[in-house]
């Protein structure tokens, strides 16, 4: 909600420990399901992109610190 009130009109999700979840497609879209009408109805985001993660194995990290 801060974010929203500071002007920020898109926001990003990065869902992670998907390595753990052998990368179900069924959990990341449960999450996604329970997350979005929060950030849309509560927030007032309607542009929301959902980004899966595994930073064990690097998969969508761009570099590791």
């Amino acid at each position: 909600m801060l974010a929203k009130a500071l002007g920020v009109s898109g926001f990003m999700v990065a869902v992670t420990k998907m390595g753990t979840q052998d990368w179900s497609q069924q959990r990341f879209n449960a999450i996604k399901d329970q997350v979005t009408p929060f950030l849309e109805n509560n927030c007032g985001f309607t542009n929301v992109t959902f980004i899966p993660l595994d930073s064990i194995n690097n998969v969508n990290v761009h570099k590791r610190i």
